[in-house]
């Protein structure tokens, strides 16, 4: 069976390791009659560097039925979102792109995201699966670049309805997630298929620990580390800023650290305004094979986002990875998903602005008590990369079987 893979997401981007790359090899692994081509579609300006890491991949996965097509065509998306002009462009390019590259034979289509699914629904006869990974709408509302009550919010709720109720199966990263889907599209057939991490590189390393506290020089301190990106168009910034002053402001004995490809300057500039010394955190900007490492490093993984229309499904890639590294995680209301689990498995601490010091202060040395082991046991039993796999194939199949009684 050849499933065909359809993404937008940058090739050098460590989601496409871990959230694409790393479960069709083991999607491979558990099914040995299924062949991939992996569409993607990037921007032209980034050419060299991702034809780079395109032949990387291909050597990598050179015994494997994997065939990567990529294609650079995809225009600047900055400012495409609140524009119908624009997004109806981008829409028909991808259309006309998927209806030339993807193959006749293939039998199911694998679309991540909302344009990659529209142009996979609207150019092929095929059965797709919506692979959302996120409400694409209220994140851009949210991050200020889709205006609420507009005509483009509009469109896109429109496109959001038309890919649910055409697709074979739709897909969604929270419980949160799911029930929306339902709510405005009953009739789809909609599956939880968590975030997923590989537990064998997440890993807790005792001996990276001791190494890399020694080399930032923090062998005393508590340390709260935060990974990966600040969000969409930088909406993380001041809430987590916020909640960071706080916990700051509790210990002199507690310093962050960040694991970043954000511009340094990005990362002072939001703990400059709020009175943050430069002292009290580091900035590392680690590959994402030595990631691990890093958390090691660290006592307790932070998380933070402001009010948004999509709080309710907000988990987060960097706290499936803190969880697989066995830190306990702090996060604020926001993120909603996580905030769920954390009442149900106590793996975790939900900071509110009004928290007395008193109160922060006893979370945080509970945290430090927990066991770290039975914490990545906690993530391999939720979001195992072996889980997620087998989660997709149970797709798959509904997904032929669904087509096959058209």
């Amino acid at each position: 069976m050849l499933v065909t893979y359809v993404t937008i997401e940058d090739i050098c981007s460590g989601l496409f390791q871990t959230q694409i790359l790393d479960i069709v090899n083991e999607i491979l692994t558990q099914e040995g009659h299924i062949e991939y081509e992996i569409i993607i579609i990037n921007r032209p300006w980034k050419i060299f560097k991702h034809l780079k890491k395109k032949y990387k991949y291909k050597i990598q996965n050179k015994d494997l039925p994997i065939r990567f097509r990529y294609l650079p065509i995809l225009p600047p998306l900055r400012y495409a979102v609140d524009s119908i002009l624009f997004s109806t462009f981008v829409s028909g390019l991808l259309t006309s792109a998927c209806k030339i590259f993807i193959s006749k034979s293939t039998v199911v289509v694998h679309s991540r995201s909302y344009w990659a699914t529209y142009a996979s629904i609207k150019s092929q006869n095929k059965p797709v699966i919506f692979d959302m990974r996120s409400l694409w709408p209220a994140e851009n509302i949210s991050a200020g670049k889709l205006t609420e009550g507009s005509k483009a919010e509009k469109y896109w709720k429109n496109l959001e309805r038309f890919c649910l109720n055409e697709a074979a199966i739709s897909t969604g990263v929270t419980s949160g997630m799911v029930k929306y889907v339902k709510s405005i599209a009953p009739k789809c057939k909609a599956s939880l298929i968590p975030i997923s991490v590989d537990i064998r590189k997440f890993m807790f390393h005792a001996d990276s620990r001791a190494i890399r506290r020694k080399e930032l020089g923090w062998d005393d301190k508590i340390i709260l580390v935060y990974s990966g990106s600040l969000g969409l168009a930088g909406i993380n910034r001041t809430t987590l800023a916020e909640m960071l002053q706080q916990l700051l402001a509790i210990n002199e004995n507690i310093n962050v650290l960040f694991l970043s490809m954000e511009n340094a300057a990005t990362i002072d500039k939001m703990m400059f305004n709020k009175s943050i010394n430069t002292e009290r955190y580091k900035i590392i900007q680690p590959a994402m094979k030595i990631l691990p490492e890093w958390l090691s490093a660290g006592d307790i993984g932070v998380h933070a986002l402001p009010k948004q229309l999509d709080s309710f499904t907000r988990l987060g890639t960097k706290v499936v990875e803190y969880w697989a590294n066995g830190l306990p995680i702090i996060v604020n209301e926001f993120v909603g998903a996580a905030v769920e689990i954390i009442n149900e498995f106590e793996v975790g601490y939900v900071h509110s602005i009004g928290d007395s010091k008193e109160e922060t202060s006893d979370k945080i040395r509970k945290l430090l008590g927990y066991n770290r082991e039975q914490i990545t046991l906690f993530a391999q039993k939720m979001f195992s990369l072996q889980k997620v796999a087998a989660k997709y194939l149970e797709v798959y199949k509904n997904a032929t079987f669904i087509n096959s009684t058209y």
